[in-house]
């Protein structure tokens, strides 16, 4: 249960760091999450 409640809370504290939920992609940053990028 406490782990569950750390994990929630440290996603939520990363969602807001970087302004996208978790698999989001958003034009107006230039960060990833999840390890999504483009590939050329």
């Amino acid at each position: 249960m406490l782990q569950t409640v750390v994990q929630e809370t440290l996603e939520a504290e990363m969602t807001v760091a970087i302004g996208a939920e978790k698999g989001e992609r958003t034009a107006e940053r230039v960060g990833y999450r999840s390890g999504y990028y483009e590939r050329t």
